[in-house]
């Protein structure tokens, strides 16, 4: 079976820390996690009654891993896939699909649907 910290490991690998490039449309970002994203997913680090740019300049390693988990990594049902290749390529897909890019944008044929749906193992 796919194991998540070898993809989140991989992920990690690209992503640096704090930035806040003029550039990025993701604005603030640390670990590869955006301020809106920390907003949305994460908690008041530092007990000052909001979530800003302070708190996720704070997060660690394992704040990222927890919002990985439970947000990319579990919305794929990527612990019933047996190939972690496939595992690596899915859940990025369809993090990407779920923000509103159509898959077909990314991919201009229909294997990948057929690949990853084999490698899912039915309980």
């Amino acid at each position: 079976m796919a194991k998540s910290e070898q993809l989140f490991n991989i992920i990690l690998s690209h992503e640096g820390g704090w930035s806040n490039h003029s550039s990025d449309r993701g604005g603030k970002t640390n670990m590869g996690i955006t301020l809106s994203t920390w907003k949305s997913c994460g908690y008041d680090k530092d007990g000052d009654g909001d979530i800003d740019s302070d708190d996720l300049r704070l997060i660690t390693k394992d704040d990222v891993f927890t919002l990985f988990k439970k947000y990319y990594w579990d919305k794929c049902k990527a612990d019933y896939i047996h190939s972690q290749s496939i595992a690596n390529y899915c859940c990025p897909i369809k993090h990407f699909c779920d923000n509103k890019i159509r898959a077909d944008s990314i991919f201009r044929s229909q294997p990948f649907v057929v690949i990853s749906l084999l490698q899912y193992k039915i309980k």
